[in-house]
């Protein structure tokens, strides 16, 4: 089964990209065993997470994207492999200066703040982030105590969890759900 792909990298997290209809019919193929295969860096291609991406569909968005990660788990979305899709569209005719970008977390919006050959510097709008609290009580083998263990699951935003660990009443460090990522993706075909 041949599958064409482009390889990108944003901060350091590496994505597949393949247009949707040149991806196997799912019909006849499980994308999320094929993602497991071409991710595995060590018998398949390596990356973090393979995107399907379609062209633009509407006025809304300049593309769709359906990321796939290396476990073969659907994700709604990456915010580097976000931007990554943005430069894939961009360097495909697409989209230009601004990019709107189908995911399973909604559409996003990105703007591209400069370009140099296959770098793409982009400043994103992934959203308010969402706060769910939650904690558990775990067990530790080598203390063979229990601990509890609270945190926030923030939803649109760099960090997915953030915890702290204590016996005491200890808050977790905050995070700054408005960060933006002064470098941007490096697009490499």
């Amino acid at each position: 089964m041949k599958i064409p792909f482009t390889k990108a990298h944003g901060a350091k997290n590496d994505f597949l990209f393949t247009w949707r209809q040149d991806a196997p019919d799912p019909a006849a193929s499980d994308h999320c065993a094929v993602a497991r295969a071409i991710c595995d860096r060590h018998t398949g291609i390596g990356a973090d997470g393979w995107m399907l991406v379609d062209p633009p569909r509407d006025a809304e968005a300049e593309g769709t994207i359906q990321l796939y990660n290396s476990d073969g788990s659907i994700a709604e979305m990456s915010g580097n492999g976000t931007r990554c899709a943005a430069a894939f569209l961009i360097r495909h005719g697409h989209a230009a200066g601004v990019v709107r970008v189908r995911t399973g977390a909604g559409v996003k919006h990105l703007r591209l703040l400069g370009r140099r050959a296959l770098e793409f510097d982009f400043e994103m709008n992934m959203g308010c982030p969402e706060l769910i609290a939650g904690s558990f009580r775990w067990k530790s083998r080598e203390a063979r105590a229990t601990s509890h263990s609270s945190g926030w699951a923030i939803r649109n935003a760099p960090c997915r969890w953030i915890t702290s660990i204590s016996t005491g009443a200890r808050s977790a460090p905050k995070s700054n759900a408005t960060r933006t990522f002064p470098t941007g993706p490096t697009y490499r075909s």
